[in-house]
């Protein structure tokens, strides 16, 4: 349990730990509150039925010895229900001070922890699914601070006061406390004992079957229409219905054990009350003694039984995420190395200061961890700027892992990227170069199609100036007069209201609004109809001279007028020219030709 504590106290960052400083100032207060509340009610007791028992306190004893009971009671009683008021009354305000601190840093720290998977290298990111990555900001997250630290924050709070209440009681009778700390404690101790094994392996399992919940309920509306048309709908239910059933077994069982605690304790109290009642009996204690003592119980008790119930159910909390700490712990250390190599202009590139722009790839060499062979090696490009660049070959031939040494996600291991001669050394390209990227499926925001140009810019900052630049070059004015709202349309999900090639030049009016240099379309056109191929190959061809586009393409028809074309085979450039002179000289791509059928001309854009 330390080593969980001290988990969870590395993860606060420096305003946390200052807010839970003045918490545990707050949870101190309130024990000795409730210490004191508890502890003057015996006294209070004692003199409402025998007002001589005060007669020898200074000052108090000379307030009333000349008064008689009925004089002083309503007086001790009235005092009494202020104390508990006030009491109680700091211990709401504690309650929710407690709250709001759990749930607002548990905002800030899915933020923080946001940021840094933001700032995960690529090779890290393509490794997780949707679904790990919406469980730990969510669920995993969530247990650390609803579960974990607020449990912490109640064990503290409630041995506080179980300590301070020790003591009074302990002024009031010190055998009949020993007898209640050695019952309560005892039949606490075994019970945590027992669920303690069971609560562990319930929270791993609990946390693995979330993710899986997840991750089918994503796959089955992703899949609807496949779903639908293959008939397999009882076949998905069937499959997301084990792990439903299994996840709410497992919630079932751990909401029934955290009810336990109430029962064992009050049957544990119970003892206590009865014990004592009749070892004052067999003492042969006074009446008032008695009515006094067992008074002082009954209150303690009231307090004792729920700090007692939550210390135990705090106990099993811990245990059950104590797998859910140690992963968050995990990815937190790992995601300070993030951070630090993390380049401090990699988020915006430089303005271009003017020149020729001129990019060269020399010697780049790539090898994904655990690969037999490298997906890129030794490879010598020089892209002069406002070229179009088309990069072909069989699958496996390495494009895509190029799209992205072009695009800063991935770091060339070998070789060095040269931006007119100057090499960028271990920063990004995106550090020098402002690039735009088009990928086939274009993330369209549920957004107006002016935000979604402006992608990830607050609206109170967007150039509307841009807006229209972007549209105009991506040849999107047809689409914006279309839509009954214009640029303030909503796309729906997924850009529904567009078809795909209409998508594909809103991720060009994407690059274009940030007036990228370099714009990268990665099979931006495979899943286009020849119509719509056709219209973005003259939106690409609109931007020659202006812009340096790389397009990465397995359908030749959309490199065919690039300027030079890049032929890869196993993660190595085979040759290069124009579409004619590899077609000519090169037997690979005109195999790759003949099966395309583009031996034809391609038709005259005016004409077509």
């Amino acid at each position: 349990m330390l080593t969980m504590a001290r988990k969870c106290f590395a993860m606060l960052d420096r305003p946390a730990r200052r807010g839970l400083s003045g918490l545990a100032i707050m949870i101190a207060l309130g024990s000795i509150l409730e210490a004191v509340s508890i502890g003057v009610l015996f006294p209070v007791i004692k003199v409402i039925l025998d007002p001589g028992e005060m007669a020898g306190v200074p000052w108090i004893g000379d307030q009333i010895k000349d008064s008689d009971s009925a004089a002083v009671a309503p007086v001790l009683i009235a005092g009494l229900i202020l104390l508990f008021v006030a009491k109680n009354g700091f211990l709401i305000f504690l309650t929710f001070r407690q709250n709001l601190f759990i749930s607002l840093n548990q905002a800030r720290f899915a933020c923080e922890f946001l940021r840094r998977f933001l700032a995960a290298p690529y090779e890290v990111v393509m490794k997780r699914t949707s679904a790990d990555v919406v469980t730990l900001l969510d669920d995993t997250i969530s247990r650390v601070y609803q579960t974990a630290i607020s449990a912490f924050l109640v064990l503290a709070t409630e041995f506080l006061v179980l300590a301070g209440i020790g003591i009074v009681l302990v002024f009031t009778d010190p055998l009949l406390t020993l007898g209640a700390v050695v019952v309560v404690g005892g039949v606490g101790l075994l019970s945590y004992m027992w669920l303690r094994p069971r609560l562990s392996a319930w929270g791993e399992e609990s946390l693995s079957l979330r993710r899986e919940v997840l991750q089918a309920q994503q796959q089955s509306v992703a899949a609807v229409r496949e779903i639908k048309m293959y008939g397999v709908a009882g076949q998905i239910e069937a499959d997301f219905a084990g792990i439903r059933h299994a996840f709410g077994r497992l919630t079932g069982l751990r909401s029934a054990m955290g009810q336990v605690p109430r029962f064992v304790i009050e049957t544990a109290l119970v003892m206590v009350i009865l014990g004592g009642l009749a070892s004052l009996l067999w003492a042969e204690r006074t009446p008032a003694e008695i009515s006094a003592v067992l008074g002082v119980l009954a209150a303690s008790a009231i307090r004792i039984m729920p700090s007692s119930n939550r210390i135990l159910l705090s106990s099993q909390q811990l245990r059950f995420c104590a797998f859910a700490v140690d992963k968050l712990y995990d990815e937190f250390r790992s995601s300070e190395a993030w951070l630090r190599s993390a380049s401090p202009g990699e988020d915006k590139a430089a303005a271009s200061p003017g020149g020729t722009r001129l990019l060269t790839l020399e010697g780049l060499g790539y090898r994904f961890a655990g690969a037999d062979r490298a997906a890129i090696e030794d490879l010598n490009v020089t892209i002069p700027h406002g070229a179009s660049i088309g990069i072909v070959g069989p699958s496996g031939a390495g494009k895509s892992t190029l799209a992205m040494l072009l695009m800063g996600l991935l770091r060339p291991q070998q070789g060095r990227v040269l931006v007119d001669g100057k090499a960028i050394g271990d920063r990004p390209l995106s550090s020098r170069l402002r690039v735009g990227y088009v990928p086939q499926n274009v993330v369209l925001l549920n957004d107006t199609l002016r935000r979604n140009i402006a992608f990830g810019v607050p609206d109170s900052e967007i150039d509307d100036t841009l807006v229209v630049r972007a549209i105009r070059g991506a040849a999107l004015n047809p689409v914006v007069e279309k839509l009954p709202q214009g640029l303030q349309t909503v796309l729906g999900e997924h850009g529904s209201r567009l078809s795909g090639g209409e998508g594909q030049r809103v991720g060009i009016a994407r690059a274009l609004y940030r007036d990228a240099e370099l714009i990268v379309l990665d099979e931006a056109t495979a899943a286009l109809d020849n119509e719509s191929e056709r219209r973005l190959i003259d939106t690409i061809d609109g931007l020659r001279g202006q812009k340096t586009v790389v397009v990465i393409a397995h359908r030749l028809s959309t490199v065919r007028r690039c300027d030079q074309i890049l032929f890869m085979h196993d993660g190595r450039l085979r040759d290069q020219g124009s579409f004619d002179e590899l077609r000519q000289r090169n037997l690979d791509f005109r195999r790759l030709v003949d099966l395309g059928d583009l031996g034809q001309p391609l038709p005259d854009t005016e004409t077509a």
